[in-house]
């Protein structure tokens, strides 16, 4: 009987709940154009936007690992972390995979695994024409001309070959 009673004027502690990784989907999002106001958008959503499953991690902290492998961290109460923005000494954005992983503090102070994801950054589109050469031929007309024949392609532009001639 006494045994029962201390139990019962013992504060109840319940366990944190557990974190169900497949209840959170990442959310990303790329704005803007090199070099200067590219800018990265990281965070996550629960399934049933349900104010409890934020509550119960918070705040944040959201790890990106560049294509360089420099990684960069920011905590704060938000869902949503802007980058390069938001992370202190964040080198600028550039082409290449970004691996990016959102955590939730649990009232117990251990940090858990909220979700992750992978985000390639394409370099931005070239500009002007790029011409590749692939054959050049020279037929010489004595005291006539020169007939100058040039195979060439346009990657940027169409993946076949065109034929290009002209004299002098």
């Amino acid at each position: 009987m006494q045994a029962e009673l201390e139990a019962a004027r013992r504060p109840a502690v319940s366990p944190s709940p557990a974190v169900n990784p497949d209840e959170f989907k990442p959310y990303y999002a790329e704005s803007g154009e090199f070099p200067d106001s590219k800018a990265l958008t990281f965070g996550f959503d629960h399934v049933t936007d349900h104010p409890g499953a934020y509550a119960a991690l918070s705040p944040r902290r959201c790890t990106v690992i560049m294509p360089s492998g420099v990684t960069v961290s920011a905590t704060k109460l938000n869902r949503y972390f802007q980058y390069p923005q938001e992370f202190e000494n964040a080198p600028p954005i550039g082409p290449g995979l970004y691996r990016v992983k959102l955590e939730g503090q649990l009232t117990s102070g251990e940090w858990a695994f909220i979700t992750s994801r992978e985000h390639e950054v394409q370099p931005p589109p070239k500009k002007g024409l790029e011409i590749v050469i692939e054959d050049e031929k020279q037929a010489p007309f004595p005291g006539a001309a020169t007939v100058l024949e040039i195979e060439f392609r346009a990657p940027s532009r169409l993946h076949t070959r065109q034929l290009a001639r002209g004299w002098s």
